[in-house]
């Protein structure tokens, strides 16, 4: 495992903001899918498992907003309209916020490898319990003639030091951070890295 670490590894210790998720970095159950589409085009995926939180959003908003719907709030006859609507409107927007945040989840995250059109980050966000519903895709498309390399990199955080995947760029911003939401132990990021690493390795070098 030294050797690998010391292959995969470059450069030093970087100052690179990571958002952490204390449930996921001590306790990562991860579900990663490697696809592969053709010979060259290759998927790695990784997907989070659904967490407390996750379950705790979904029945708060669904409590709230079913308390909502069934509260008649007995009132005075001179008490105007919109208070005594207040409680019930208070009621609703607390679980459509919650339920919100629940659905604002990410579902997985993925690096794609496409010679010789370049390299795709990608995460999928949506609700995650009770089931897999995704609602939104957001992607950033690296161009092969601004990738540099794909590596393994160190940040420290706190007080702790993470690993991380990145693509350097020769182009504004220099650097892509991979599962920056998921953030995958270091087993994980080196088999992403001997998947794909090859394939844009090969490329440039016939190219």
């Amino acid at each position: 495992m030294e050797e690998s670490t010391r292959a995969a590894t470059r450069g030093r210790v970087s100052y690179v903001p990571i958002r952490e998720n204390p449930v996921q970095c001590c306790a990562f159950m991860e579900s990663r899918t490697v696809r592969r589409h053709s010979a060259s085009l290759v998927e790695f995926q990784v997907s989070p498992p659904a967490t407390a939180s996750d379950k705790l959003l979904v029945v708060a908003a669904v409590a709230l907003l079913l308390y909502a719907a069934a509260t008649h709030p007995d009132t005075p006859a001179s008490t105007h309209w919109l208070l005594a609507l207040a409680p019930r409107v208070a009621l609703v927007i607390a679980g459509l916020f919650c339920l919100a945040r629940a659905s604002n989840r990410v579902l997985s995250e993925s690096l794609v490898a496409l010679p010789p059109l370049g390299l795709q980050l990608q995460v999928v966000r949506g609700l995650r319990w009770p089931w897999i519903l995704s609602l939104g895709t957001s992607r950033r498309f690296v161009p092969a003639e601004h990738y540099r390399d794909l590596v393994i990199n160190e940040a420290l955080h706190r007080w702790n030091v993470r690993f991380y995947l990145a693509v350097l760029t020769s182009s504004a911003p220099p650097i892509h951070v991979a599962f920056q939401n998921t953030l995958p132990p270091f087993p994980v990021l080196l088999e992403c890295y001997r998947t794909i690493h090859p394939l844009l390795d090969l490329h440039r070098s016939s190219s």
